[in-house]
């Protein structure tokens, strides 16, 4: 039962770093497709390009806190696995670059 816990907590670590903050913030903000401006990527640099300096410092900052939560949930979940600890952020990171809503 707890290698199912700690399982469902990467693959949760995993949905969160797939969030796409700066897609979800431009679209909200201006109607754009992030993906359709200059480079292309949903990041924080590229948002201040389509939507503005607030909307590339939003992203920014969501991109960081859907790394740190994912470390905080998997910390709370399973305070005693060391190794969903480890791999939690990875997933996140993973997430981020290949995810799953995009």
């Amino acid at each position: 039962m707890q290698l199912l816990i700690e399982a469902s907590v990467v693959l949760l670590a995993y949905i969160f770093g797939s969030i796409p903050f700066g897609l979800l913030i431009v679209k909200l903000t201006t109607g754009k497709d992030i993906r359709q401006v200059a480079s292309g990527r949903t990041g924080g640099t590229n948002a201040m390009r389509a939507a503005g300096f607030g909307a590339g410092l939003a992203t920014a900052l969501l991109d960081i806190l859907k790394g740190a939560v994912s470390v905080w949930v998997a910390q709370w979940l399973t305070p005693n696995s060391e190794w969903v600890h480890v791999l939690s952020p990875i997933a996140a990171i993973l997430g981020h670059n290949y995810s799953i809503f995009l």
